[in-house]
């Protein structure tokens, strides 16, 4: 995944900003999103009109752009991450997937898939829910609003 920081790109012609994947010299996904994460797991998120959605390494989309983010990236001003924080906001933006599992939020609805992008707990089990470490993960009930941990394997 590339942020536009590039000025030419020989016979492939100018890139107009945004985020966009780059593989061998052969853009994959154009430069049209307005964020993006990088690869782990074999998937990348990126955001489009607001929303996150995940692709795999050959561009395909394998969860639509329909997530929120919920991991607050806060910005400092003392340190250069060229992804983050270049107009010196703070940046809210998905979790990262982690053991092979994504946490997917969508406004106060919460569950998880895995990196193929199988449903594994749907959306709306949880209120929240964060990365899995270890077999497990920290979500919050939707019917009582209390945390616990859940065991995913």
């Amino acid at each position: 995944v590339l942020k536009d920081y590039l000025t030419n790109t020989s016979e492939k012609g100018a890139v107009t900003g945004g985020f966009g994947l780059v593989r061998n010299n052969a853009v994959i996904l154009p430069f049209v999103y307005e964020n993006a994460l990088d690869y782990k797991s074999g998937v990348a998120a990126l955001c489009e009109n607001g929303k996150w959605g995940y692709v795999n390494a050959a561009g395909d989309v394998i969860l639509p752009f329909a997530y929120d983010a919920d991991f607050l990236y806060a910005y400092d001003p003392n340190r250069y991450i060229p992804n983050f924080g270049t107009d010196g906001k703070d940046v809210f933006v998905p979790f990262l997937p982690s053991e092979g599992y994504i946490a997917l939020n969508q406004g106060e609805q919460a569950g998880y898939c895995d990196t193929d992008g199988s449903e594994i707990i749907p959306v709306g089990e949880f209120l929240n829910a964060r990365p899995v470490h270890d077999g497990k993960a920290w979500v919050q009930d939707a019917a009582t609003k209390l945390w616990g941990v859940i065991s995913l394997n």
